[in-house]
This record gives structure tokens, C-alpha cells and sequence, in this order.
């Protein structure tokens, strides 16, 4: 039964681009107990096209209209009515280096391009105590949360990993306190990124919650296609910087036996990766999917085996392709960063170091390969169905909206 709330999303770019894909079973979830959703994305992303959402979903125009904008230091293009100056002049950061300035003007440009947005302003204003403002990120469109504090709803921050882990940005977050002192609550996604903001900002202890993503699998593990003919690995995720993919490409040099490893994802590094894994030995096939739908990716791990899923990022939150991974029983091989170790453990899969070497990885692959090394499908099922499945969690996050 629906209540009569309303949300007011904002989100990176969902449902235009291609990003977030991990969003739809949540905001499936959120549609079927809330009256009205209405979705305001920052920027278009990487495609114009709207993706389909529930019918008490409404979507606008991105705030910033195209992908094309950039943030000037430039105070008559930053500081309009709708910051007050007062604000502005009692919290300006004089000690920041000008990497840190950069980015505070940055986060300030795109406060008072979403509080100018007469569309924004309309929906914010309209709004009773009982409706809830959700930020998915803790970037974006969230640095407009400080200037809230007239608005009578609730206002909830989410926080993932890059948005998260101040480390990846200098050792600074723009508005990172203001932003948690005025949120009503505030999300994490494991248990690491709730001990991290617990120690670094103690204020906000009583409004810390842990929500877990999830994803949907309706798959058992003996109706998946099973083909040893090849020791399958698959991994998935952007080819840009923090990924790492290139680590990937280094353990297979050292791998004797024939491997399969497919790839889904696209990135600023597409052709640098392809070069490098271009001097694999022969005994490794490579296929670069590029971006497939999140659908097609599932399609992918019912209709084929796969051996071993790697991740072997910089930083994370926990990854959602890892959750996907479980939930078809596969394996995992993956970085210890972030709270991927909530994830990958004893019984799903193994961890290595940030800082490993290569040799390492290929030597656990090779253990898998000669079944040196053994994992149950079943079990790590198991995992997936009691910590990461969407009707679990998302169920909770409902309950959790209807409580504040």
C-alpha cells in the first residue's frame, strides 16, 4: 500500500546516460510505497535517451542542462541571491591550496546552479515535513544541502566510495561538514564507509545507517550453465585510472594453462588496455565487450560459466558487480579497499593487498585453475541471498523512510 510521501531524488545522471544502472531496482522499490517520485538528474551523462521508470515516477531536464559545464573562479558567476553572501563570506576556506579553492568554487558553482533552477525551487518549496529530499550521491547535486535549512522535508545523504573517501580528492570534500550537519539522515553503503565518517565527523553519529545495495536474481545455481572446456574469468567496470585494469592484464602474463577473460566496460583507457593485453601469451583468449546493459551482463553469467570474477580497484564502496557475481555463484578474486572485504570473504572468494604484486594474483588464479583451490557455487549464493538481495535491502531502506 502506497503512502502519501513524495521523494525528490536527485541523481548523477539517471535515467538519461548510461551510469547508475544499480539504481532502477532501488527506485522499483521506493515506487511501490511512495505516492510520487520525482527525479532530478544533475547532467545528461553519456546519452540523451530517458530509460524507462515506473509510471509514478517523474523525471526533469538535467540541472545543468548538457555535459558542457565548468565551474569559472569567477564570484559574479558564483554567488547569486540564492547563496547568501553571509554564508559565502563566514565559511570561505582561506587556508585551502588552489587545487582545494578549485574544487570548493566547484561545489559552490553547482549549489547555486541547482538552488537556481526555477523548476528545483518550485518542487522544494511545495514540500511538507512528511516528504524526504534523497541525494544518491554525496557529490553533485548534494552540495546544495547546507543551503537547505529553510525546507521542511527530510533531507537524506547517500554515500558510496568515490563520493565518500576523501583520500581520492586531495584530502579534502567540499562542504563535507556543512553537508552532514544539515541531513536529516545519512546512508552508507558497508560498514567501512560508516566507521570512516563515524571517526571523522563524530557529530553525526545518531544519523549514520547503514543501507546495503543489492541486486535481483531469480537464477538457481543448477540450472547455470556449466562448461568446463574453459576456465572462464570475467571482470567488469570502467577502464579508467582507479580501476586498475592493467594489474589484471600483468597476472595473466604469468598464467600457463588456457584462460578465457572477458571484459565489460568502456573508458578513457579502452585503447592503452587493449594495447597491453594485445602481448598476452596465446594460451589467453581476451574479449572487450564494452559497455553492455546491465541486463545483457546478467543474460552473460546464466548462459555461460564463468570461473572467476576480478576486481582489483584502488578504492571502493562495495562494488555492485560483485554483488552481481554472487548471486550466480561466482568466485571472487578482488582488492582489499574500501568495504569490499564485507563481500569478499572465506566464503566467496579471496582478498589481496592494495598493493600487491602480480605473481600473487596469478598464483591464486592458477590454485583455481587446478583445483588446488575449490569454492561452492551454492554457498556463495547463499552469502549473496542473506546480505545482498534487493528485496531484502531495499525493503529495509523502506522501512527506514517511513520511520523518519
Amino acid at each position: 500500500m502506497k503512502s502519501n510521501r513524495s521523494i525528490i531524488l536527485f541523481t548523477s545522471s539517471y535515467p538519461y546516460g548510461k551510469g547508475e544502472q544499480f539504481l532502477k531496482n532501488e527506485l522499483k522499490f521506493l515506487s511501490d510505497f511512495f505516492s510520487e517520485i520525482e527525479i532530478f538528474p544533475l547532467k545528461f551523462g553519456k546519452s540523451k535517451k530517458e530509460r524507462l521508470t515506473p509510471e509514478n515516477v517523474k523525471v526533469h531536464k538535467p540541472i545543468l542542462g548538457d555535459n558542457s559545464f565548468k565551474s569559472r573562479l569567477n564570484l559574479k558567476t558564483i554567488i547569486n541571491p540564492a547563496i547568501e553572501y553571509k554564508y559565502f563570506k563566514n565559511h570561505f576556506p582561506t587556508e585551502l591550496s588552489f587545487k582545494k579553492l578549485r574544487s570548493y568554487f566547484s561545489a559552490i558553482s553547482i549549489a547555486n546552479r541547482v538552488l537556481a533552477n526555477l523548476k528545483v525551487k518550485q518542487v522544494l518549496q511545495a514540500l511538507n515535513v512528511n516528504d524526504l529530499i534523497y541525494f544518491y550521491w554525496g557529490n553533485g547535486s548534494s552540495f546544495v544541502t547546507p543551503f537547505l535549512k529553510n525546507i521542511k522535508a527530510k533531507k537524506i545523504i547517500r554515500l558510496h566510495g568515490t563520493d565518500l573517501y576523501e583520500n581520492l580528492h586531495n584530502n579534502y570534500f567540499p562542504l563535507r561538514k556543512e553537508q552532514l550537519k544539515n541531513a536529516d539522515l545519512i546512508l552508507l553503503i558497508s560498514d567501512n564507509g560508516k566507521n570512516y565518517i563515524n571517526k571523522k565527523y563524530p557529530f553525526c553519529k545518531n544519523k549514520l545507517k547503514i543501507s546495503r545495495l543489492g541486486t535481483l536474481n531469480k537464477e538457481k545455481i543448477e540450472h547455470l550453465v556449466s562448461n568446463k572446456s574453459v576456465f572462464r574469468i570475467v571482470s567488469c567496470s570502467g577502464l579508467i585510472k582507479i580501476k586498475r585494469v592493467h594489474l589484471l592484464i600483468e597476472m595473466l602474463k604469468y598464467i600457463e594453462y588456457e584462460v578465457e577473460w572477458v571484459h565489460f566496460g568502456d573508458g578513457t583507457l579502452k585503447e592503452n588496455i587493449k594495447n597491453k593485453a594485445s602481448n598476452l601469451p596465446p594460451n589467453i583468449k581476451v574479449d572487450f565487450k564494452g559497455f553492455v546493459p546491465n541486463p545483457k551482463i546478467l543474460e552473460y553469467y546464466a548462459n555461460n560459466s564463468v570461473d572467476l570474477f576480478i576486481n582489483v580497484s584502488e578504492s571502493e564502496g562495495i562494488p555492485v558487480s560483485i554483488m552481481e557475481a554472487i548471486s550466480y555463484g561466482i568466485p571472487i578474486l578482488a582488492t582489499d579497499v574500501g568495504g569490499t572485504s564485507e563481500i569478499v570473504t572465506s566464503q566467496t572468494g579471496i582478498l589481496l593487498q592494495k598493493k600487491f604484486e602480480p605473481e600473487e594474483g596469478s598464483s591464486i588464479i592458477n590454485k583455481l585453475i587446478t583445483k588446488r583451490l575449490v569454492f561452492s557455487k551454492s554457498d556463495i549464493k547463499a552469502f549473496w541471498e542473506q546480505n545482498y538481495n534487493a528485496k531484502n535491502n531495499y525493503q529495509e531502506l523502506v522501512n527506514v523512510f517511513f520511520s523518519l
